[in-house]
């Protein structure tokens, strides 16, 4: 028995199941270049030192008449320690919300660390990109993120020591930072909006990519928004049909506003307002 896990330049100890009277057993590692015996290498147990992954070997002997017999060697395969961690997004997010938290993970590839250790900064090295709220030194990590200020990009780094080597693997970390919204001409390509009409199509653009779903609310000339509208499309490029809440009840055409709101997206407040003309109802009378 013994580790099969090992670290290079380390001493181990191999223990036998067995210790018969009248036998030697002798230890070797192979191939040699994979390490060697260090000092004894007979008897129940012995201390290996790797150079890499090899194999422990015992040989059970007995001498009769001056002649050495051997048993058929035993072999315990040793494989050496490799330190590569790989973070692990946990959501599986293309970017985060500021004002946010995130989790992360460290997969060690099976190895059993002596230490991790957690940090989150900017990629202009500010230190106010976030912070680690908890697991600073565990395989899993929660990170909350700040408002947006140097730079809305960060990165996570993880140092993982293992048989006296420490290894750092960072991951890059994006903030959504602020959409900002165009509406184009909802009357287009007429000059204007007939109240008459049942719906009407908001056709906008954002500077920052919307996810499928996305929801709006409409607000029309100024009174409370109605909605929530579920777009159509995902992206830079969305567009919703929606009821046409313009009214002029007047003998003329009339300008009113028309202001869209965007719902749930990081809590940033990002809307874009728009001068419509109304047209005139057009009434029948008989």
């Amino acid at each position: 028995s013994g580790p099969a896990n090992v670290c290079i330049n380390t001493p181990y100890t191999y223990t036998l199941s067995e210790n018969e009277p009248g036998y030697i057993y002798v230890w070797s590692v192979v191939p040699s270049t994979a390490g060697s015996i260090a000092g004894n290498n007979t008897g129940v147990q012995a201390t290996a030192i790797f150079t890499g992954s090899g194999t422990v070997r015992v040989v059970k002997q007995a001498v009769k008449n001056g002649v050495i017999c051997s048993s058929d060697p035993v072999d315990f395969a040793v494989a050496q320690i490799v330190n590569n961690p790989i973070i692990v997004n946990n959501s599986g997010a293309a970017a985060f919300c500021p004002s946010s938290t995130a989790t992360f993970s460290v997969n060690t590839g099976g190895i059993t660390p002596d230490l991790i250790q957690w940090s989150i900064a900017s990629s202009t090295a500010n230190p106010n990109f976030g912070s680690i709220i908890n697991g600073i030194n565990g395989t899993t990590v929660t990170v909350g993120f700040n408002e947006i200020s140097s730079s809305p990009t960060g990165i996570l780094t993880v140092k993982v020591t293992k048989c006296g080597t420490t290894v750092t693997k960072t991951f890059t970390v994006n903030l959504l930072p602020q959409p900002v919204l165009t509406l184009a001409p909802v009357a287009a390509p007429l000059a204007g909006i007939c109240p008459g009409n049942a719906n009407i199509t908001l056709n906008l653009t954002s500077t920052v990519a919307l996810p499928t779903g996305q929801q709006i609310k409409v607000s029309f000339n100024g009174a409370t928004p109605v909605g929530p509208y579920t777009v159509t499309g995902s992206g830079t490029s969305i567009s919703a049909t929606i009821p046409n809440g313009f009214t002029n009840n007047t003998g003329s055409s009339v300008s009113q506003t028309i202001t869209v709101y965007l719902e749930g997206f990081c809590n940033y407040s990002a809307n874009v307002s728009q001068n419509v003309t109304v047209f005139p109802l057009t009434k029948v009378t008989i």
